[in-house]
């Protein structure tokens, strides 16, 4: 028997109130399946819209890993807005293990009406059986100098 300790008053957090975090592994093919529709609700074919689906180290991120769009990595599974968003091994092999940040925006075929359909994270863990256990930081290390002359050493 278990018992669940709540302070009197507080709500637990719904699951429709959390991040979207998916676990996958360095080095693999990424799959994420959503539906998709349109701002008005129709739902999302390559015919009646434009998508792009954007990959980078956080939200605030200027530039993304990787962008996919409709037949650039982001294929319909049916007609309903089913779709398949497929992140190619290429790109994940050259990623630290860590946390990152996904969008993905759903647009008319004009694009004048624009709406962000799925937001969420990635969390990028090593295995044994991962083709890199080891890639460099991305800033600079203890004992060494960085090219910027604002850069102190401690």
């Amino acid at each position: 028997m278990y018992i669940e300790a709540q302070p009197i008053g507080i709500m637990p957090p719904s699951d429709d109130d959390r991040m979207p975090l998916w676990k996958v592994i360095n080095g693999d093919d990424w799959r994420l399946t959503t539906r998709l529709t349109l701002p008005n609700g129709t739902p999302a074919t390559p015919k009646n819209s434009r998508i792009t689906f954007a990959l980078a180290g956080t939200r605030f991120s200027r530039h993304a890993y990787w962008t996919g769009s409709w037949n650039a990595g982001v294929e319909p599974v049916n007609n309903d807005g089913l779709v398949s968003i497929r992140i190619p091994d290429a790109v994940s092999v050259r990623l630290r293990r860590g946390v990152y940040s996904f969008s993905l925006t759903v647009s008319d075929i004009f694009k004048k009406n624009t709406q962000t359909r799925l937001a969420g994270n990635i969390q990028v863990e090593y295995e044994p059986t991962s083709p890199n256990h080891n890639i460099p930081y991305r800033h600079t290390q203890w004992g060494e100098l960085a090219e910027n002359a604002n850069h102190e050493t401690i």
